[in-house]
């Protein structure tokens, strides 16, 4: 059955070469008890690991059913175990944390049976071992006699001809070491039984041979009780675990110790936020605006921002906004936006402030101050650590102006509260009442439209002349007054009483009024007739009522803006379905540095997957050693009979159901700060950009890490033998 031809065993110690068996000549057979004894050291345990296929052996060859396994491969040496070979260790090798049912369960299951198919097996065994009552026991809480029977029950599970036992009775009393050796002899009936032991004396009268070992060598080998060899076949057919069994094996392991599953879990939670912050850092940086770069039309350029309007240029109705704010990703809309392109000034006689001006009714809340109660009171938003938010209480008491690049639009204004920025940009925001967001809007389209003034016969045209049109509140309707600069229009250059017709053309809306003059003003009489602080010639002067007739046309053109950048294309593509014009104002952006930036993210790309390199031996030095006090796990399931790959899967599905639990955790964070549960101003500013599909990329890049670390573990454990794993230092 088992032929050893000359084999030998080298050990190199310090750089001397040590014999530990030499030139072993044996054969055995099946129906025997053979004990091996000899002095410590003199070869014993060493023959029976090399027997077993536990070590590998120098010189030699050796046979096993006729067959030569000098040969063999580590994958043919892990079948061969498998299907002939059980072991019982004088130290049990019992997987402590698992029942009494689990140990002797888990053979079957590595084996290739089904869960459901087990139970009587199991059952079975246990009885012969009388071990019934204790099925459901922890074996850390069995006796030493005990442990050793479910050592022997697991070895009768696996249903192997060859069953070795090392010193299976070292560490028990003797009334419990009879009992193991009877239940030895009694299984020799129909296999082989090779006990090694110091202790001849106690299991002679169950061994059918005597061998003696000293100094590597056989002196004795002799027969004590014969009997007939045995022909059953004994060459059963092998299975692997089942995937559905690989999932109950790798759940139990991955709870069945919580110490080390809270220790994982914390190990790939730091995982998951690191690359996710990664992840998430690149993406915000890939889509978001590069201020480097430059428009000269838009102030805000931010990527969430699409300019709309409609192909025929009409108004945009309420009932038109509604239906916009009901699209997908549309985070809220701007009417009659191009405010937050033009810069108006907020004086006082000792402060100064730019800014871009919103409607108050966007504002639901302050940071210092007050909401607004009368029309004249206005928001100022600006960062935190600021002149403004240090001196409140002063600029609260001020009275200020809001100017053009000339001309007063408001004055009697005063600040009543603060907001404070959430993000950097060039400018301040200020809030105000709908009446003066009107007349900056007006001043807006004044700014922009073609103006075409009519006095008799002569015609100037804003394309020609730097032509304004400025309201005051002093003027009735129907008045104007020009400035001496436009006199050479009317005959005798005596314009007092002349009518004068006013047009107006833009994209959206075309308006005109019929006026008389009132006046001429002159450089020395301007503060006298109109109470004006400059003197412009090129400035018209009409009548507020006027002034909202030509331009207060209604809202032609808004500004939407979006929760997530990476769905922009999908928005555009409803809007225009729906009749919009739309403009990416991210699109427009001119970027004078493009080749550095292109460079800059090459070193970027570079940096990201040295940061993964570094994550991923940061996490696997840290698995390892968690995963290194359960290197005697991996070795007992290789000695029952588990492949490289049975091993791989095992730790795959273990480590990934602990790296699937820490990624769920992470996305329920996300969606409770998503859902303003919890606030983190880091990730506040960075999860928006996340979608499903962001999602399964970074569990696709922890997937990956996770296998290269199950891998290169594994890889770690089967390039030594299993006795070299097994007395490894842990």
């Amino acid at each position: 059955m088992i032929i050893l031809k000359n084999i030998s065993k080298f050990y190199n110690n310090n750089g001397n070469i040590n014999s530990a068996i030499n030139k072993i000549n044996l054969e055995l057979n099946l129906n025997e008890f053979v004990v091996i004894t000899g002095e410590s050291g003199s070869g014993k345990s060493t023959l029976l690991n090399i027997i077993s296929c536990l070590d590998n052996y120098d010189e030699g060859e050796m046979y096993i059913f006729d067959e030569d396994i000098s040969n063999y491969s580590k994958t043919d040496l892990e079948k061969y175990r498998k299907k002939y070979i059980s072991n019982i260790f004088q130290n049990f090798n019992l997987i402590n944390s698992y029942t009494v049912y689990e140990n002797i369960e888990l053979v079957y299951l590595l084996n290739g049976c089904k869960k459901n198919k087990i139970k009587d097996k199991v059952n079975n065994i246990l009885n012969k071992i009388n071990l019934m009552d204790y099925k459901n026991t922890k074996v850390s809480k069995l006796s030493g006699g005990q442990k050793q029977k479910v050592a022997i029950g697991r070895a009768l599970a696996k249903e192997t001809p060859i069953i070795v036992a090392d010193e299976p009775t070292g560490n028990l009393d003797s009334k419990s070491g009879n009992e193991i050796l009877q239940i030895l002899h009694d299984i020799s009936a129909n296999k082989l039984v090779i006990v090694v032991t110091h202790n001849y004396d106690q299991i002679e009268k169950y061994a059918t041979r005597k061998i003696k070992m000293s100094d590597g060598k056989i002196v004795e080998n002799y027969y004590i009780n014969s009997k007939n060899y045995s022909t059953v076949d004994v060459k059963k057919n092998t299975s692997n675990i089942k995937l559905f069994e690989k999932f109950l094996l790798a759940k139990k392991n991955a709870f069945n110790i919580f110490s080390k599953f809270i220790l994982l879990f914390l190990i790939y939670l730091f995982l998951s936020v690191s690359v996710l912050s990664l992840y998430l850092s690149f993406i915000k940086k890939d889509n978001s605006v590069n201020t480097n770069g430059f428009n000269q039309f838009f102030q805000d350029y931010t990527g969430k921002r699409i300019v709309v309007n409609k192909k025929n240029n009409g108004k945009i109705s309420e009932v038109d906004l509604n239906k916009l704010l009901d699209l997908d990703n549309i985070d809220y809309i701007i009417k009659e936006d191009l405010l937050l392109d033009k810069e108006y000034l907020l004086e006082s006689s000792d402060y100064n402030l730019f800014f871009n001006a919103l409607n108050i009714d966007t504002l639901k809340k302050v940071d210092i101050g007050t909401l607004p109660k009368q029309n004249n009171e206005i928001v100022i938003e600006v960062f935190k650590d600021n002149y403004y938010t240090s001196n409140y209480k002063e600029i609260f008491n001020k009275q200020y102006v809001i100017k053009n690049e000339e001309n007063i639009i408001e004055s009697n204004i005063k600040i009543v509260g603060i907001k404070f920025k959430e993000n950097y940009d060039n400018y301040a925001k200020v809030y105000l009442n709908k009446e003066i967001l009107d007349k900056l809007n007006m001043n807006i389209y004044s700014e922009f439209s073609n103006t075409k003034i009519k006095i008799g016969n002569n015609i100037i045209d804003s394309e020609n002349e730097n032509i304004k049109i400025v309201p005051l509140n002093s003027l009735n309707k129907g008045e104007v007054v020009i400035t001496d600069n436009y006199s050479y229009m009317c005959n005798n250059y005596n314009c007092k009483d002349e009518k004068l017709s006013l047009d107006i053309m833009n994209k959206y809306f075309n308006s005109s009024t019929n006026l008389i003059i009132k006046n001429i003003i002159t450089e020395r009489n301007y503060k006298e007739i109109l109470n004006l602080e400059n003197y412009s010639l090129n400035n018209f002067y009409i009548s507020m009522d006027d002034y909202i007739e030509l331009y207060n046309k209604g809202n032609y053109q808004n500004s939407i803006f979006i929760n997530n950048e990476k769905k922009v294309d999908e928005t555009i593509s409803k809007l225009n379905s729906l009749g919009y014009n739309t403009l990416y104002i991210k699109d427009t952006i001119v970027d004078f540095d493009q080749i550095f930036r292109n460079i800059l993210n090459i070193f970027i790309l570079i940096g990201i997957i040295i940061v993964l390199t570094g994550l991923f031996f940061i996490s696997y030095f840290i698995i390892k050693l968690i995963l290194k006090a359960r290197n005697k796990y991996f070795t007992i399931i290789r000695i029952l009979g588990a492949s490289y790959k049975d091993v791989i899967s095992l730790l795959f599905l273990e480590l990934n159901l602990i790296l699937s639990i820490s990624f769920l955790f992470v996305i329920f964070i996300i969606e409770l700060i998503k859902n303003k549960v919890l606030t983190l101003d880091y990730l506040n500013n960075l999860i928006v950009y996340l979608n499903i599909s962001d999602f399964v990329i970074l569990y696709i890049v922890l997937l990956l890490i996770n296998i290269l670390i199950t891998i290169r573990f594994t890889k770690n454990i089967f390039t030594k033998s299993i006795i070299e794993s097994y007395n490894e230092e842990v």
